[in-house]
């Protein structure tokens, strides 16, 4: 599950990108659902997805200093019912083996609270490779609503999106 939330999190700055065993992934909407978030999203950036499944990340995201991060989140793809969980965000980056250690490394995060106040980057020097996923991406296919929610030590983060992952027709 907390791959899917990776997955789905990256998302988040995709525009449109297609490549990896013919899939593209449109970015239709996301923005910020409480305003001044701890975390918020800073601008639109851009993710390409190459033909070897890497992601190359680009965009940035604004956060203040926190020292907790419990959340919640909530995946809507019909005709499943919706997925609720929670999480804390300060120990997914933890020897987990999840690909999260890897986008923390992207944004030169580190990986346990306490997070320091910085805007973090992604670039084109920076890839996370999805290759080992790239024939799960049709169970992922079709319209996902995603929605984050965070309470910190110092406030809250929310953070909304809804994607398209299809494959191209042949022909």
């Amino acid at each position: 599950m907390k791959s899917l939330i990776l997955f789905l999190s990256v998302c988040i700055s995709i525009k449109y990108s297609t490549a990896c065993n013919g899939y593209s992934i449109t970015l239709h909407s996301y923005q910020n659902c409480v305003p001044n978030g701890v975390i918020s999203v800073a601008d639109k950036g851009t993710v390409t997805l190459d033909k070897d499944c890497n992601l190359v990340l680009n965009g940035c995201m604004n956060m203040k200093g926190f020292k907790t991060a419990q959340g919640k989140y909530t995946i809507k793809k019909a005709p499943l019912p919706p997925i609720e969980g929670e999480f804390n965000m300060c120990e997914l980056g933890a020897e987990t083996g999840l690909p999260v250690e890897k986008v923390l490394e992207i944004y030169g995060m580190p990986k346990k609270c306490p997070m320091p106040a910085k805007k973090i980057c992604g670039g084109p020097g920076q890839k996370l490779n999805l290759s080992k996923y790239k024939n799960q991406l049709g169970m992922a296919a079709g319209k996902t609503d995603l929605k984050l929610e965070l309470t910190h030590d110092n406030g809250k983060s929310c953070i909304e999106a809804s994607i398209s992952i299809s494959k191209a027709k042949k022909g």
